[in-house]
């Protein structure tokens, strides 16, 4: 029997390296003989005295003991090579685009870096951290909003909206500085295991500028495995990533105007001056706050407007469509003839997203201020307001000059459609009052400032019916005796035209009236009735209308017919139910009111009416208008209610007047669904108010605005399927101006007696017509209103006297309000000899009001001054 020798019993010793001692194994084997055993050190590194990256671990069998006589060699034996230590190590492989990107403020998502870490070999590691150093023209301390790392959750190699946040921080150390990553989640590697993909996606705040530069580069990793490393580290391994560069965000501007200058007239509106589009290409969200317009052209643009306003193509259909497109802003004039003025665009309308284009229309009244044959042209100059550092580009627009704007003719001849605006139902033979006919269309034409002749009246039908066989009469009446309606013969209208004809000419053809007296002298109004009488062959349903088409006429010097063609009457439906909706008579007219406190008012009253039987309506949508904000400047609870008038066509109230709706405003559709259903009988009306209950954070210096309309037929809910007309006047209320009127300072406050000291006052809200009184009376001048309504110059201080005066000013139709200072006049009523009493004057040469004001003060200051003087040659002689 071979002697045995001993192994230990447990696991064997742990090692701590570096060491040479000799461990000892002291279980007893048996042998027998020829027998031959395998044995293997095996050993486990400990985590308290950690090995080092190349270190070495080695073993020799040192001894053996036996049992005699049993002999033992080949002990010691040579060294066996054992171990050596290794880090482990994450390699990483650069993904990043070699094309510089270009980035914009206050914006974010850009994928600065995209890298792969693989793991080819160790224990069980996790990421832990990456350290990025920066680098490029911008500060990196200070012009990153995040910087953060995402893992591909979903595989796709490219960043997405569905890939995990590991880590983030706020900015780097300091400019082109270290940010430290620490990651956070699942980031686990095994030893050849797949790999996975990471981005570096990076914000922006609003303090880069165009042109600067930010660059980075992974510099330092760690693991969860303390001796961690990174192979291919720093990556990019030939410097840093192309990054990305800082676009300059632009506005441009380029004008759409008419290539030929159109015809505007004395007292008309809705002309277009210019139109012009704003693209704002790249970048986030932005701003445009104010855009500046510059007149030209031989008229007077401050004295010759009524308005001028910016809307939006709201429809993008590249045309200006009246009652449709969005109005941005309104402002009374240009600040001087060839002055300019500013359009100040909020809310939505101030707002712009990246690649979006919006179409402006500069619109035009006039005043019957005008001369005739005088241009009105603008161009678009500046931009501001404009947030994150943009530019405005392409002004000014035109670059050549104006626009070809508008040619102002005065020696016009007006046409106004008066109606009828709701459809009347009537039999097929019906034949009118007295049988005298019926009005299919009411129209008044009146010249404004030189004669005319006009000769003819042409007039176009429409509607469903057959307008060539439904009538056997028709012919034109004028308004004879000034009443207003259509009276008839009997009552005193005449027939303005020879003799009456039978039908228009065709289906939706013409009739021509040659006027009897076609003679109308200067500033001349006449009024015209087109009436007709049925001749039995219509059928039920059909409709019958009519427009005025042209005319022929001799016209002055310049002079130009407006209003023709005209809109289309509402006028007859044969035998079926109808339901008109229009503006009511005796609606609210536009109304000013000071801001600051929550009120309620009476926007509009709507007209419904109904023809050939009763119409059940239970409910209206209405669509807001103007620059006023329905959701945000309106009661959270009641903003919008409309009530059912009683009768008496005052607003009353609740519960005189019944309350239909009563909810918020929204900045779109107002679906105003009735608590309970309004019946409106066959040829009667209801009328139903548009109240709105205004919020005391509503208006501005620029007043805030408020209109709303009935936009389309189908905004009418009603029962069954009556036909749904729009009528005359359009369901449109007039508008609510809220202003924010105060009177914050005066300079000077102090003046001589004589006045004539020119004023400056400040504060907001400041509208035309304007007066400034101090003590009661009137300043003298013309005020001058500037841009934002928050200043006013050009008055000066009457004469008068006394200390401490009250200094009030009353804007437009608002209560007036006395400044927070008080004006002062300073002086005597008489410098020089012969004012005072006493006896042959006083023997004073100045008379000062010895009151101590300044003017007295500075007497007394020149008597001293020359008593000095005087004294001082004395002693020189």
């Amino acid at each position: 029997m071979i002697p045995a020798w001993t192994r230990p019993t447990a696991r064997p010793p742990r090692f701590s390296p570096p060491t040479t001692a000799p461990s000892p194994y002291t279980q007893s084997q048996n042998f027998s003989a020829s027998q031959t055993r395998r044995y293997f050190i095996v050993v486990k590194l400990n985590g308290s005295t950690l090995a080092t990256s190349g270190q070495t671990f080695n073993f020799q069998v040192g001894d053996i003991s036996v049992a005699a006589p049993a002999s033992k060699s080949g002990v010691p034996s040579g060294t066996m090579n054992g171990l050596t230590i290794l880090s482990p190590a994450f390699t990483f492989t650069d993904n990043t685009s070699a094309t510089q990107g270009t980035a914009y403020p206050s914006s974010g998502g850009y994928v600065m870096q995209d890298f792969t870490v693989a793991y080819p070999a160790g224990p069980d590691n996790a990421l832990a951290s990456i350290t990025l150093t920066a680098q490029g023209s911008g500060n990196d301390s200070t012009a990153y909003a995040s910087v953060a790392l995402y893992f591909d959750t979903d595989s796709s190699g490219s960043y997405t909206g569905g890939d995990a946040q590991v880590a983030t921080t706020a900015a780097f150390s300091a400019d082109n500085g270290t940010a430290t990553l620490t990651l956070t989640g699942s980031n686990s590697f095994t030893a050849g295991g797949p790999s996975r993909r990471y981005f570096v996606v990076v914000a922006f705040n609003t303090t880069p500028t165009a042109t600067q530069t930010f660059q980075t580069r992974i510099t330092a990793v760690s693991g969860s495995y303390t001796t961690t490393t990174g192979t291919n580290v720093p990556s990019p391994t030939g410097g840093f990533t192309a990054g990305y560069q800082i676009g300059q965000l632009s506005f441009t501007f380029a004008d759409a105007s008419p290539a030929a200058q159109a015809n505007a007239y004395l007292g008309g509106s809705d002309f277009l001056l210019q139109s012009f589009t704003v693209n704002y290409a790249a970048g986030p969200n932005n701003t445009l706050g104010t855009i500046t317009l510059t007149a030209a052209g031989s008229g007077n643009d401050l004295n010759d407007y009524a308005s001028v306003r910016l809307y939006r193509d709201a429809n993008s259909n590249t045309t200006y469509d009246v009652g449709v497109d969005a109005l941005v802003d309104t402002v009374a004039s240009f600040n001087a003839d060839n002055g300019t003025l500013n359009f100040t665009l909020s809310g939505a309308e101030a707002q712009f997203t990246a690649a979006q284009t919006k179409r402006f229309y500069v619109v035009a009244a006039f005043n019957m201020n005008g001369a005739n044959n005088t241009t009105f042209q603008s161009q678009v100059t500046a931009a501001s307001a404009m947030g994150l550092g943009a530019n405005a580009q392409g002004l000014p627009a035109p670059a050549a000059g104006p626009a070809p704007g508008l040619l102002l003719l005065a020696n016009n001849l007006v046409f106004t459609l008066n109606g009828p605006g709701a459809a009347t139902t009537v039999y097929n033979n019906a034949q009118g009052p007295n049988n005298e006919g019926l009005v299919l269309l009411d129209v008044t034409v009146n010249t404004i400032s030189a004669a005319w002749t006009l000769n003819s009246i042409t007039f176009r039908a429409s509607g469903t019916g057959d307008d060539a066989t439904a009538y056997s009469n028709i012919a034109l009446y004028e308004d004879s005796n000034a009443s207003g309606a259509y009276d008839g013969p009997s009552g005193g209208d005449a027939l303005a035209v020879a003799s009456a004809g039978t039908s228009f000419n065709a289906n939706d053809g013409t009739y021509t009236a040659t006027l009897s007296n076609g003679a109308f002298a200067a500033s001349t109004t006449r009024r015209f009735f087109l009436v007709v009488r049925f001749g039995g062959t219509a059928v039920t349903g059909q409709t019958f209308n009519a427009r005025v088409d042209s005319v022929t006429a001799t016209p002055p010097s310049g002079g130009q017919t407006t209003g023709v063609p005209s809109s289309y009457t509402t006028s007859f439906i044969i035998d079926t139910p109808a339901l008109t909706v229009a503006g009511a008579p005796g609606a609210p007219g536009a109304a000013v009111v000071e801001g600051g406190a929550a009120f309620a008012h009476s926007l509009g009253l709507l007209r419904l009416s109904a023809t050939n039987n009763n119409v059940t309506v239970t409910g209206l949508t209405l669509t807001p208008g103007g620059t006023g904000d329905f959701a945000t400047d309106l009661a959270a609870a009641n903003g919008l209610e409309l009530y059912l008038d009683n009768g008496n066509g005052t607003f009353d109230g609740a519960p005189t007047d019944s309350l239909l709706f009563s909810g918020p405003g929204v900045s779109s559709a107002n679906v105003c669904n009735f608590t309970s259903s309004v019946t409106v009988n066959n040829g009667q009306s209801r009328d139903i108010w548009v109240r709105l209950n205004v919020l005391g954070t509503a208006g501005g210096s620029v007043p805030e605005t408020f209109t709303a309309m009935i936009a389309n037929t189908t905004d009418v809910a009603v029962v069954g399927s009556p036909a749904v007309l729009m009528g005359t006047p359009s369901p449109t209320t007039n508008s609510l101006s809220v202003v924010i009127f105060a009177v914050t300072g005066v300079t000077p406050v102090t003046g001589p007696q004589s006045g004539g000291t020119a004023l400056t006052i400040t504060g907001s809200g400041f509208l035309a017509p304007l007066t400034v009184t101090i003590g009661g009376v009137l300043c003298t001048g013309t005020p001058t209103i500037s841009a934002g309504n928050t200043q006013i110059t050009g008055l000066m201080t009457p004469a008068g006297a006394g200390n401490n005066l009250p200094i009030v000013v009353t804007s437009g139709s608002l209560t007036p309000k006395a400044a927070p200072v008080q004006f002062s006049y300073f002086g005597g009523s008489f410098i020089g000899g012969g004012a005072g009493g006493g006896g042959g004057g006083g023997g004073s040469g100045c008379n000062a009001k010895a009151d101590g004001s300044p003017w007295a003060a500075l007497l007394a200051l020149l008597a001293l001054s020359a008593a000095a003087f005087a004294l001082a040659r004395l002693r020189r002689a």
